[in-house]
């Protein structure tokens, strides 16, 4: 009796074609939710900017009686009133921006005897809002996270 002397090298092509096939199902399933993950987080950190943002206004007030309608520029020590909240006191370390896609927040109003508004530029109710956060993360109770208002300052009489 004659044995085969041949070897068997490599991978067969049904072999090769199920690893194929078992890496492009995994690849299906991984990179939406990938996806999904980044937009969720970045959602998730716009609210932790306007949270951020509308504090330091709040502790702005607070120390001088109005709202800083300025915030993304640099603090002024020698007169705090002209100057932004990056590096102010009460303030934040950097400049804010949306994460989704560096577009900076909406700060509208602050006046005397008026309310400040810090919106996200997708937020639903910013002019020209495309929603995008509430898409991926919603509120219960159809309140929009994206934005802050925060009421004026009470005046001495």
């Amino acid at each position: 009796m004659k044995h085969s002397t041949r070897k068997t090298q490599g991978f067969s092509l049904v072999e090769l074609l199920a690893v194929v096939l078992v890496l492009a199902v995994l690849a299906a399933v991984a990179i939406p939710l990938y996806l999904n993950t980044r937009k969720s987080a970045a959602a998730r950190t716009c609210k932790a900017n306007l949270t951020a943002l509308a504090a330091a206004e709040a502790a702005f007030v607070v120390r001088h009686g109005r709202f800083n309608t300025t915030p993304m520029v640099d603090y002024n020590a020698t007169d705090p009133l002209s100057g932004g909240l990056v590096g102010a006191p009460e303030g934040i370390t950097s400049p804010l921006n949306c994460p989704w896609d560096g577009a900076a927040y909406t700060i509208a109003g602050g006046g005397v005897g008026e309310p400040l508004t810090i919106s996200c530029p997708h937020c639903a109710t910013a002019k020209g809002g495309d929603n995008a956060h509430e898409a991926i993360s919603p509120s219960p109770d159809g309140f929009s996270f994206y934005y802050r208002t925060l009421s004026a300052p009470a005046t001495e009489q």
